[in-house]
């Protein structure tokens, strides 16, 4: 019996030191990270889609979009909102927070309007326009239906959802989405760190 009792104990310690091991690991590692897109903190998009580039050619957005092939070898994001929307305001809040220092230079944030005056908006949440944070508006309600067609964006019960950050990797590859609810200035440099290495 005592035997028994002996064995016993000395399977639950063998159990704990276990559990304790996974336990040491898993706290040592980002406790953010996301367990279904290794790696990085954004959501895992479709596989094989990348940067794009149709946007280009739609004359009524200013600047124009740029191609996958002006990223000049690094990652960069697509942050796409109507300005009149409730997103609009959300995302002009997060835009207007962000400081130089918060994201790697060379990975640039194309922020792409429509629907509303950029100027207004830009002033009122003091979003930069420079080579980080770049503004690009379209002018047209056409632009913008072709916009929402290209990026899946459309409306839920009435309302336009369109605050959608698409993050790529040097290649012009998605590899992470933020939704509104999701983004945090932190999780992003994240993933453009770690996409830029």
């Amino acid at each position: 019996m005592r035997r028994v009792v002996k064995l016993l104990v000395a399977v639950d310690l063998v159990i704990l030191l276990a559990v304790v091991a996974v336990w040491l690991v898993a706290r040592s590692g980002d406790d953010r990270a996301n367990a279904v897109n290794a790696g990085l903190r954004g959501s895992l998009p479709p596989a094989g889609q990348s940067w794009p580039d149709e946007l280009a050619s739609i004359d009524s957005i200013t600047p124009p979009m740029p191609r996958a092939s002006n990223l000049a070898g690094h990652p960069a994001v697509l942050l796409v909102t109507c300005i009149e929307c409730r997103s609009g305001d959300i995302m002009g809040g997060f835009l207007g927070r962000i400081q130089p220092s918060d994201l790697p230079a060379d990975a640039p944030v194309h922020v792409l309007t429509f629907d509303g005056d950029q100027a207004a908006w830009q002033q009122r949440y003091s979003v930069r326009d420079d080579d980080q944070v770049v503004l690009h508006h379209a002018s047209t309600a056409a632009a913008a239906d072709r916009i929402r067609a290209r990026l899946g964006i459309g409306s839920i019960d009435g309302a336009e959802e369109s605050g959608v950050t698409f993050v790529y990797d040097p290649d012009g590859t998605w590899r992470a989405s933020y939704s509104i609810g999701q983004l945090n200035l932190d999780d992003l440099a994240h993933d453009l760190d770690a996409l830029g290495d």
